[in-house]
């Protein structure tokens, strides 16, 4: 048995960091995401952010002198495994403190496992078995999320079994692959170790590349979500390229390995440029002028996906900057403090630039730095982009020095990676492709079943994941139009989940979600059993967030609909309300619904009814106050302007606990 896994170790090695990347990318997704969530009950700077400190933990490890031994890695190793087995059952506080410290547990595991490489031959193989488990975990990241819908399936409900399996099969790799560590070098190695400077700057572009690939790649529908491109066509080109690169990384490896320092650096050069373009193109121009407003979103453009597949196709230069860092780290030993040292201020680097973008979002709440951040989003990706370039212009030529005629022994099982690298993207693409047509809504109704929602990005009113119970409740009402607010998708604050892409799978329906995320919106969707025509999306003025309204034809038997879903800032500003009044004028049968931010008694909610119906006060002229709310302090509306013959059959007011906003449902009848 040594025997065997003494000549396979760099397979097991593989099959052990593609789970443990994979963990990695969990536990950052849901600390971030818990983070955000008690942002959300507050709407201001949660004192949990303090939390955040997690990332400046492994700056303590700087004390050690010489790496840990095996059982301390051992036990750390263990701990992440177990803590990533556990986090499903934790609420948002415990996900929040638990997997942090399973984030900074991993930022002290790397930096100990490279110290466990003997000598230079391993390292170049190391390497090698390094960059492929990255991509083998962004892989099944990708495939977990398309299948369920937008969510980590193995994150959730019945399927927690998928995630509880790989943990155990990570725990006990883990013990045939963490050896005891070198506690000493060779003169020779001495020599030629990394410096401390280069050390921490490798440091910080190996945290760097973890981090560009958790902002997008770990989850491709965030890119459609930028861009307005078909989600299923992104995932399947994404996959394709990546299937591609791990066949030529797996079978001509010489050519991965010949390219030079100058063709390294071209490379991340394109691949930068691409990304970059990719932000702004697809970024609004918001003028400070208020006359301005309201504007409607450019129409896709060519140029807009060229610039998208054309990023996503050099986007494997990721795993090629990797594995010539961690060959370079693995193989020019540093000491383990100035190793420590580099991953330490890439934990410090991976934490401002989360922040950053979570910044370029909420930046209206975050008092003297956040109004930097405003209409930055294409800013904090070049800056990613560039931080994992820039280091290589310390490297080499061949990535670390040693001469090219030097023999690097292959692995009789290396083969077995390309192919299980293979066998993933295909999943994907056979999971992507697959996506059920919607159900045909019946051609003659005479009824419409209207749903306005705010589902404060999937959280329950207590601060906890509800995404499941809002799906059941939706279900119950059964509408035929629903507009959601508050459904903020594809961002890491909200764990990179598509909120959208789920309900809309769960519900069957059409779904339009309008303003892209590079824009730093509200999120706001339009989802229909009928389908939906013309839509597209406008920018109302903004001081503060920047706020939009989706527009949208939706035909029900005879009847054309104009239908339009908002969500007003912070006290329902009326210079944002005469915007939509400005929007939806001239149209007919228009429905206007969404979070208004704006009660009865005030100037928007007058000038609003001076030309439109509240359809709640229609069917209640009397008014309710048996719904479980108080009339004079609604903000969730739905107000209409109907032909003759339409009707408001009934409205409800529907509060719950799956939300901190009653539901609001209106019946129109001809």
């Amino acid at each position: 048995m040594e025997k065997y896994l003494s000549k396979n170790v760099g397979t097991i090695q593989f099959f052990l960091f593609s789970i443990l990347w994979l963990f990695f990318f969990q536990l950052v997704s849901e600390f971030v995401e818990a983070i955000y969530a008690f942002g959300l009950m507050g709407t201001g700077i949660p004192v949990e952010i303090a939390f955040v400190g997690y990332f400046l933990l492994p700056f303590l490890f700087l004390i050690l002198k010489r790496p840990l031994g095996r059982w301390a890695l051992l036990l750390i190793g263990e701990a992440i495994v177990i803590i990533r087995a556990g986090l499903p059952l934790l609420n948002t506080r415990g996900r929040l403190m638990v997997a942090g410290l399973g984030v900074f547990l991993f930022f002290v595991f790397i930096p100990s496992f490279f110290l466990q490489v003997k000598d230079k031959k391993t390292g170049s193989e190391y390497a090698k078995t390094f960059s492929a488990s990255l991509m083998a975990s962004v892989l099944l990241s990708v495939l977990f999320r398309s299948l369920g819908a937008g969510y980590d399936i193995s994150l959730q409900g019945g399927s927690q079994w998928i995630g509880l399996s790989l943990a155990l099969i990570g725990g006990l790799l883990l013990f045939v692959t963490v050896k005891e560590t070198n506690e000493a070098t060779s003169q020779e190695e001495d020599e030629s170790a990394l410096s401390l400077g280069k050390t921490i700057l490798l440091g910080i572009a190996l945290i760097g590349s973890l981090l560009l690939l958790s902002f997008a790649f770990t989850a491709p529908y965030v890119m459609a979500r930028w861009t307005g491109e078909n989600r299923e066509r992104i995932i399947i080109f994404q996959a394709l390229v990546f299937a591609l690169f791990a066949l030529v990384a797996g079978f001509r490896s010489q050519w991965i390995k010949n390219i030079k320092q100058w063709g390294l650096l071209l490379w991340n050069a394109l691949f930068t440029v691409a990304l970059t373009a990719t932000m702004l193109l697809n970024q609004e121009m918001f003028s400070k002028n208020e006359n301005a407003y309201p504007f409607t979103a450019r129409p896709q453009s060519s140029l807009q996906a060229i610039a998208l597949y054309a990023m996503i196709l050099l986007s494997p230069v990721l795993f090629v900057n990797v594995m010539r860092m961690v060959k370079t780290l693995s193989t020019r030993r540093p000491t383990p403090r100035a190793l420590m040292a580099g991953v330490s201020f890439g934990s410090l680097y991976f934490l401002i630039m989360v922040l950053a973008h979570a910044f370029t979002s909420v930046y209206d709440y975050m008092p003297v730095v956040g109004p930097f951040f405003r209409d930055k989003y294409w800013l904090i990706h070049l800056v990613a982009a560039l931080v994992v370039a820039l280091p290589f212009m310390l490297i080499k030529e061949n990535g670390e020095g040693e001469s090219e005629k030097q023999e690097v022994l292959e692995e009789p099982g290396n083969s077995l990676r390309p192919l299980v690298l293979l066998a993933l993207s295909l999943a994907i693409v056979v999971t992507a492709a697959l996506v059920p047509p919607i159900k045909a809504a019946p051609p003659s109704a005479r009824s419409l079943n209207i749903l306005t929602y705010n589902i404060q990005h999937g959280y329950n009113d207590a601060g906890e994941k509800g995404f499941k119970e809002q799906l059941e409740r939706i279900r119950e009402l059964d509408p035929d139009i629903l507009g959601l607010q508050e459904s903020d998708v594809a961002k890491m604050g909200t764990g990179n989940a598509d909120l959208v892409k789920y309900f809309a799978s769960g519900l069957n329906m059409h779904a339009y979600y309008g303003p892209k995320t590079v824009n730093g919106t509200f999120g706001i969707a339009l989802l229909s059993k009928y389908p939906i025509e013309d839509a597209k999306t406008h920018y109302m003025y903004s001081i503060g967030e920047q706020t939009a309204t989706i527009e949208a034809k939706i035909t029900v038997g005879e009847q054309v609909f104009n239908v339009f879903v908002t969500h007003l800032g912070n006290k329902g500003p009326i210079f944002q309300q005469e915007n939509v009044l400005e929007i939806v004028r001239n149209r007919e049968n228009v429905i206007v619904m969404g979070d208004m931010n704006f009660r009865p008694p005030t100037e928007q909610y007058r000038i609003t009814t001076a030309v439109m119906d509240d359809a709640w006060l229609v069917r209640w002229p009397g008014g309710n106050e048996d719904q479980g709310i108080d009339p004079e302090r609604r903000i969730d509306h739905i107000f209409v302007r109907l032909n003759g013959g339409i009707e408001v059959a009934d409205v409800t007011y529907l509060p719950g606990p799956e939300s901190d906003h009653p539901a609001m449902m209106a019946v129109l009848s001809w």
